[in-house]
């Protein structure tokens, strides 16, 4: 199983896309990066940590396993998670641009990615999959896994609209 840590506040301030999100509207910045790696880990045997600075700005609907979502809330950083992270996962792919960060995981013998390099990858291998998956759904009229999670997206969003 390949294991990403992935450093979330310097990978959305280090991806043009993401950028462009963040100016607008930080949650929805961050729900694009959270349903990219949903998505991308859900057809491979991959398994995220996402990781950011400061307290949860809303509620995660998200339930796949193979993402796990961390806020490092205000007493810890999330450079120090990733870090404790990486010293516990051997050989796991960190995301960032980070010098310090990429000399500590070095030493714990992680690799590591630059944000822009990760969502070519991930951007790359959901739409290949998306393409894919249309075209089963298509053939076969069954609603695809990929279908079903932003279903239940959509769901949770206009559930917590109502609740406000």
């Amino acid at each position: 199983m390949i294991k990403y840590i992935i450093d979330g506040h310097n990978t959305i301030n280090s991806v043009p896309n993401y950028i462009d999100i963040l100016e607008r509207n930080y949650p929805n910045c961050l729900h694009k990066i959270i349903d990219d790696c949903e998505n991308y880990t859900l057809e491979k045997n991959i398994k995220i940590y996402l990781i950011f600075d400061g307290n949860q700005p809303f509620e995660t609907p998200y339930t796949n396993k193979n993402l796990n979502i961390f806020f490092s809330g205000k007493k810890k950083d999330a450079d120090t998670i990733i870090i404790e992270k990486s010293a516990s996962i051997k050989n796991a792919i960190i995301i960032t641009n980070d010098k310090y960060l990429r000399r500590q995981i070095v030493s714990f013998g992680c690799k590591y990615l630059s944000p822009n390099e990760f969502y070519d990858l991930i951007i790359s291998k959901n739409k290949k999959n998306s393409k894919s998956n249309e075209l089963n759904a298509k053939k076969t009229g069954i609603v695809t896994e990929q279908e079903k999670n932003w279903w239940k997206k959509e769901m949770f969003k206009e559930l917590n609209k109502k609740r406000k």
